[in-house]
């Protein structure tokens, strides 16, 4: 049998007749072969199943994927020596093993179909499988994935493993992992593309919602001419009508971190209490971080979805004073009043070297005095055992963190930021 020249482009894809199973017969031949439509779902599924000349796929990249999964399925290391979208040719790794294959269309109006398939493979199983990587697994498993997001890398590889028959690092299958739930939900650069979809699917399907994308308009700021992302609001309508209707002027605020993709950024949410005292969620926003300027904006745009500045004075906002907050409440809704979750104060008063169960509970029994003369009492106690904790309160009024002089007009003594729980 004559070796396959391959010095030359042309002769890359060409082979003599006594080699190949040519399909350049006479076309009013009876035993010309027909055309066979690849089904992948079908065909891929099926152990026996063959390559054949003159078989029909979409596009070089279905082509390609046949042949991938022919391959490990058949546990033989293959590799691409041409790679293009009218035409590819694929061979075995091994030198001494003569199989190839080659499909290609030679315009727009013919598909793109198989001409050439060398004879069978010659050469043994191969458990060091390069075929097998983590882009090949990404879209074989992907489906296994988007039904089980939480499959374990460590589950995964010991799986292909057993499955293939082939050796899998680690890396590899986290990788693949990555990939796959890459090409379920989107890459993040597709997923930013979206925000303007979904605040416009956001606004459609539930009119009176608000929906706000920051961005930086800086063309200095840009990178591959994306404005860069400063802030997102969203507000939606059922909630801020339910709260309106049934729930009480508190309103818990807080920050978190957010710790995916971006590694950056923080999450400010509105939370109120429902009738029964349940959490109720009135609106969000992320954040580049918990600043003033940032707490303003979000301030801001709750003022207006609630209309807080319409009467002011009867609104309360409770809070652990994370940094620019206050100010922030200065600038655009002064006249709310101020709550500070007393686990909070107590986690700095701790800090501040007042630790110890004893002045823990007197401090949480001066916070739930419902009388100043018992509030009083109180901190004559905390002062009996530590002469300078009272001390500690003196740039703290108790109007912020005891109930004893809470607003009546709310009808509402929570001292806890009902917030914090949903971190």
């Amino acid at each position: 049998m004559a070796k396959i020249p391959s010095d030359t482009p042309e002769n890359d894809c060409a082979a003599s007749d006594d080699e190949l199973i040519s399909l350049h017969g006479d076309s009013d031949d009876e035993n010309a072969q027909k055309s066979i439509v690849f089904n992948a779902r079908r065909d891929l599924e099926d152990p026996k199943f063959e390559f054949a000349l003159n078989m029909i796929f979409s596009n070089s990249k279905e082509f390609k994927w046949a042949v991938e999964m022919h391959a490990v399925m058949k546990k033989k290391d293959i590799n691409f020596k041409k790679n293009e979208s009218r035409r590819a040719r694929a061979v075995c790794k091994v030198s001494s093993c003569k199989w190839f294959i080659h499909a290609s269309k030679a315009n727009e109006d013919e598909p793109f179909k198989i001409k050439t398939i060398g004879p069978d493979h010659s050469c043994a199983n191969q458990r060091e499988n390069k075929t097998i990587d983590s882009g090949f697994l990404a879209k074989k498993y992907v489906e296994e994935f988007r039904i089980n997001p939480s499959w374990g890398v460590k589950e995964f590889q010991a799986h292909v493993m057993r499955k293939h028959s082939s050796t899998l690092s680690r890396h590899q299958s986290y990788r693949a992992k990555r990939k796959a739930l890459d090409l379920i939900t989107g890459t993040k650069e597709e997923q930013f593309d979206m925000l303007w979809d979904y605040c416009a699917e956001l606004k459609r399907s539930n009119p009176g919602t608000t929906c706000i994308l920051k961005l930086d308009d800086n063309p200095k700021t840009m990178v591959k001419n994306r404005k860069r992302f400063l802030g997102l609001y969203v507000c939606f309508a059922a909630c801020k009508q339910g709260f309106l209707a049934g729930c009480r002027p508190v309103i818990g605020v807080d920050g978190c971190h957010l710790k995916g993709y971006q590694k950056g950024g923080q999450l400010l949410t509105a939370v109120g209490i429902g009738a029964n005292n349940n959490m109720y969620p009135i609106a969000f926003a992320i954040v580049e971080g918990e600043l003033k300027e940032t707490w303003s904006w979000f301030l801001t745009l709750l003022n207006k979805d609630l209309g807080i500045s319409q009467n002011s004075f009867a609104w309360t906002f409770i809070s652990d004073k994370q940094k620019g907050l206050i100010l922030a409440f200065d600038e655009t809704i002064p006249d709310v009043a101020h709550r500070f979750c007393v686990r909070h104060l107590h986690r700095n008063f701790k800090t501040e070297g007042f630790g110890g169960q004893a002045l823990k509970d007197v401090l949480w029994k001066a916070a739930r005095a419902t009388t100043e003369p018992e509030f009083s009492k109180c901190m004559e106690e905390m002062s009996k055992i530590d002469i300078e904790a009272p001390k500690w309160f003196i740039n703290k009024p108790p109007i912020h963190w005891s109930r004893a002089f809470f607003s009546s007009f709310t009808k509402c003594d929570v001292i806890e930021q009902y917030v914090r729980v949903i971190k």
